[in-house]
């Protein structure tokens, strides 16, 4: 099995690049925008076995693996989606994914080497949950249950409605039984046998955080976020009969075979319980995972599970005291960070660390190397071949003149978590949190040195530099400090309107600020004692970043990508945009006409804006 970072990258990119462009571009919005193509996978949340093949979503979308042989699973195609693929179903040839705000998404697996989708139901609340029985499907959103006719796949249509008291978490159908997690309302069974006019019959309130549910011969073995696995008689579906419950310590997800009951705990990853005495289960074996376990599913003698960074795990079961994991499909994680230089792009995710594609056709980029990062990675910043890393831990510098093999160099701790990096070589400014704004002195890659500081009435989230002056911004303030003298750095402006400003970028007199749900803010600081609003521009969405090209504003917010003209600061105007569903957008970097925004769970987009 290959663990080396750029083997596993390698072999997921070879099918993700061109997909994006036929499944996505045409269902969201834009204006002036092209997707040019999506790069990584994202974590994987769900996952479902048929026959040979494993079906894992994530945060991007659908993956189909080859598992007939569990010990080499092989990677066979990537199905971007409009949304992350939190649940999934399947029927036939049809794959079921649940897609948040992208609703529900059905996609014709009957060529795995090329799924296409075939239909989508858009309804006005997140789609977290879906289970099939024959044409129908049941959709769980966050307070409610869909019931959806799918016999004609490409107009799915609404049968019924009912509202729920909680989120809807999870959904399993058993003789015409809807079992809906309901969250922190525990398990509604719902009869189904008439599906467009589904009937609650009980509710069994046992569970905490009722998570998932799997029912096996008229035992419910209910998955609780905060208290275990509970087992419940539910041949009298109008009266559940609580009659036991495993400990674990937080179970999302749960799969039965025999009297084995399998589940994996956020936590501490992948359990087994014997419950050959439901009265008395007892937990026999336990894998611990390095990622959040989300997702199970068994088939023959192997167990799968799909983790948030380390993509989708399996196990044999044969032994079930002695679980073994024989076989692995790594996806990636959420991507945090991007910086450009030349055709290149250096691209930081949670799971691989830094990662450098070429990007000469950025319709088609290309990984040549990658580095595991020692601490979570937030941000980065290049000078010449050198990469500055904002982690957890401070900042770690690495050599990238051999881009096929980056290496670390030197690092520098910080108090507190690197949030943000910008460069004026040789000195480093990094926004640190409680520790606001620190200054290193990289001059010697090897051993880099702290040579001052300055204190920000808030928690440094981000940093921009333009000669000698820097901007920083704390949730609650601009500060623009003078470095003139690095080891003795001078408030310049202190500016407490800012609201909650998250992002900042920085050119002459002018200093733009994200400000989240205050839009992008235009500072004039022409005069530092007296900095003045000089424009301002609002979106529908929360601002995360930004970044200046000439006249233009590049806005990442949680909708996705704004294009706005500064040309007149006072009249700042959008003239692009590409809609996403609400994404967790971290930071945005143009090269030319061509965005790339570092989406978290959803991956990197490559965008091309058009001037109109």
């Amino acid at each position: 099995m290959v663990n080396h970072p750029l083997a596993r990258l390698q072999a997921l990119l070879c099918s993700l690049m061109v997909l994006a462009q036929t499944t996505v571009h045409a269902q969201l919005g834009s204006r002036n925008v092209q997707l040019l193509s999506r790069v990584f996978p994202g974590p994987a949340f769900d996952v479902h076995v048929q026959g040979r093949y494993a079906y894992v979503t994530t945060g991007t979308g659908l993956i189909i693996a080859d598992v007939s042989d569990p010990t080499h699973p092989r990677l066979l195609s990537h199905l971007f989606l409009p949304g992350p693929g939190l649940d999934i179903a399947a029927s036939g040839s049809l794959v079921f994914v649940a897609s948040g705000e992208a609703g529900l998404r059905i996609v014709d697996v009957s060529d795995p080497t090329s799924p296409r989708e075939r239909g989508f139901l858009a309804i006005q609340r997140p789609v977290q949950a879906v289970a099939v029985s024959g044409s129908t499907a049941y959709i769980g959103t966050t307070r409610s249950i869909d019931v959806v006719d799918v016999s004609h796949v490409e107009r799915p249509a609404i049968l019924a409605s009912r509202a729920m008291p909680d989120q809807v978490l999870g959904l399993t159908i058993s003789n015409n039984i809807l079992f809906v997690c309901a969250s922190f309302q525990g398990v509604l069974l719902l009869d189904v046998g008439q599906p467009a006019q589904p009937r609650q019959l009980s509710i069994f309130d046992r569970p905490i955080k009722a998570h998932d549910v799997a029912v096996v011969n008229n035992t419910a073995y209910v998955a609780d976020e905060f208290g275990g696995v509970h087992i419940a008689d539910v041949s009298a579906p109008t009266s559940p009969r609580f009659i036991s419950s495993a400990t674990t310590v937080g179970a999302r997800d749960v799969a039965v075979t025999g009297s084995w009951v399998y589940a994996v705990d956020e936590l501490a990853g992948l359990m087994v319980i014997d419950a050959s005495d439901p009265a008395q289960p007892r937990q026999l074996g336990q894998w611990p995972l390095p990622d959040f376990s989300y997702g199970l599913a068994l088939s023959g003698s192997n167990a799968y599970v799909a983790t948030s960074g380390a993509g989708l795990h399996i196990f044999d079961i044969s032994q079930v005291s002695e679980l073994r994991q024989v076989g692995q499909l790594p996806t990636s994680g959420a991507v945090t960070g991007i910086a450009l230089a030349e055709q290149r792009a250096y691209v930081l995710d949670l799971t691989n660390g830094l990662t450098i594609l070429d990007t000469s056709d950025p319709t088609k980029p290309r990984i040549i190397g990658s580095v595991t990062v020692s601490s979570t990675p937030r941000d980065i910043a290049l000078s010449g071949s050198l990469a500055y890393v904002a982690t957890l831990a401070g900042v770690e510098i690495y050599d990238l003149s051999d881009a096929s093999n980056p290496r670390r160099r030197g690092s520098v701790h910080t108090e507190s978590t690197a949030h943000a990096v910008a460069i004026s070589h040789p000195y480093v400014y990094v926004a640190a949190g409680s520790s606001g704004l620190r200054i290193v002195d990289a001059s010697d890659a090897d051993h880099p040195r702290e040579v001052g500081s300055f204190s920000t009435p808030s928690s440094a989230l981000d940093v921009a530099v333009d000669g000698t002056r820097v901007a920083v911004v704390d949730g609650i303030s601009l500060q623009v400090v003078d470095v003139s003298d690095p080891t003795k750095p001078t408030g310049l402006v202190d500016l407490r309107r800012a609201g909650n400003a998250v992002g900042v970028a920085i050119s002459g007199d002018t200093v733009y600020i994200a400000d989240l749900r205050n839009g992008v803010r235009i500072v004039d600081i022409s005069d530092p004692t007296k900095p003045r609003a000089a424009g301002q521009f609002f979106t529908s969405a929360s601002v995360r970043n930004l970044a200046l090209v000439g006249t233009l504003v590049y806005v990442a917010d949680t909708a996705g990508l704004r294009v706005v003209d500064i040309a007149e600061l006072s009249q700042p105007k959008e003239i692009g945009s590409f809609t996403i569903p609400p994404v967790a957008t971290i930071d945005v970097q143009v090269r030319g006409n061509v965005a790339y925004l570092a989406a978290g769970d959803q991956g990197l987009y490559i965008l091309q804006f058009s001037q109109p």
